[in-house]
């Protein structure tokens, strides 16, 4: 084969140079679940990748669950797991939480205070039993202070009701919160 060929093949195979997207990453916390579906329906729609936050104080069961109130109430940070995402690497973040007692979890109060110099551009979406999410979003904005207002994306937060996920009814928000993100 002719070396001309042999170039000509070699290209050909290479794959085709694929056009630069922003960057986005979901970062989420998840005691039952609910918000990690949500978290997964998310990156599917805008075809970007996870990083699940691990609360090293367990928050499993009633002792748990009462715990984690008490805790977002007070506004107490706790121990998380090391990241493997650099968060420098992504232009965008989209930040995931459990509404508990009208507070983002701890675990991610904890990742935004570590990491709120380090985020460009931020999106919010939490889920819920009931209520607390305007609440819940104004505390995660709080949270990152003098960086809310450069970061925070023109989409308005997502929030998602429990049962609206259990009966996957959850769909059609996320693709338009995603469509949002996108534009």
């Amino acid at each position: 084969m002719k070396e001309a060929e042999k170039a000509k093949k070699t290209s050909s195979q290479k794959k085709p140079v694929a056009t630069k997207k922003a960057k986005k990453l979901v970062v989420f916390y998840s005691r039952t679940g609910i918000t990690r579906k949500v978290a997964n329906a998310i990156a599917s729609a805008l075809e970007c990748e996870l990083e699940e936050l691990i609360d090293k104080t367990n928050r499993q069961g009633v002792k748990g669950y009462l715990a984690g109130g008490r805790d977002a109430l007070k506004k107490s940070l706790t121990e998380i797991e090391a990241i493997k995402k650099n968060i420098t690497d992504y232009e965008m973040i989209i930040i995931g939480t459990p509404v508990w007692a009208g507070m983002p979890a701890p675990a991610v109060r904890t990742f935004l205070s570590q990491n709120k110099d380090k985020i460009k551009k931020v999106a919010f979406f939490c889920t819920m039993g009931g209520s607390g999410n305007q609440k819940t979003i104004d505390e995660l904005n709080k949270i990152l202070g003098t960086q809310a207002s450069q970061a925070t994306a023109t989409a308005t937060a997502l929030t998602v009701l429990t049962r609206e996920v259990v009966k996957d009814l959850h769909i059609d928000k996320v693709k338009e919160f995603a469509r949002q993100l996108m534009s």
